[in-house]
C-alpha cells in the first residue's frame, strides 16, 4: 500500500504515533500540545461510535504498541482487511480534521 500524497498525512500519522508519549509528558511544546489534544478529542469521538472499539483496537494494535501490521490486526479482530483500513483512515481523518488540515 503507498502512502497517501497529502501534505498534512506525515504530520497527522507521526501525532498518533507519538500519543502514548506526549500523554505521559508533563512538560510540552504548544505544538505537542495540540496534537495531544487532537488525538483526545479523535479517541473520544471515535469511541462514542457503534464501531469506535474496533477502530481504537486496530489504532492500538498497530501504531501505539505496533505489535500488529494492518493485516496482521484486521485478522485478529476478524474482519476483512479493507474493513481494517477503512477504519484506520476515519481515525487518522477525525485526527486531521481536529488538527485542522480541513
Amino acid at each position: 500500500m503507498s502512502r497517501p500524497n497529502n501534505r498534512w498525512y506525515g504530520n497527522v500519522i507521526r501525532a498518533i504515533r507519538y500519543y502514548p508519549e506526549l500523554n505521559l509528558s508533563e512538560q510540552l511544546s504548544p505544538r505537542e500540545s495540540e496534537e495531544r489534544e487532537a488525538v483526545k478529542t479523535a479517541i473520544s469521538d471515535i469511541g462514542r461510535q457503534r464501531d469506535g472499539t474496533d477502530v481504537l483496537k486496530i489504532v492500538e494494535m498497530v501504531d501505539w504498541s505496533k505489535t500488529h501490521t494492518l493485516d496482521g490486526a484486521a485478522m485478529r479482530l476478524h474482519m476483512h482487511v479493507n474493513t481494517a483500513k477503512a477504519r484506520r483512515s476515519r481515525f487518522i481523518r477525525a485526527v486531521a480534521k481536529n488538527m485542522r488540515y480541513f
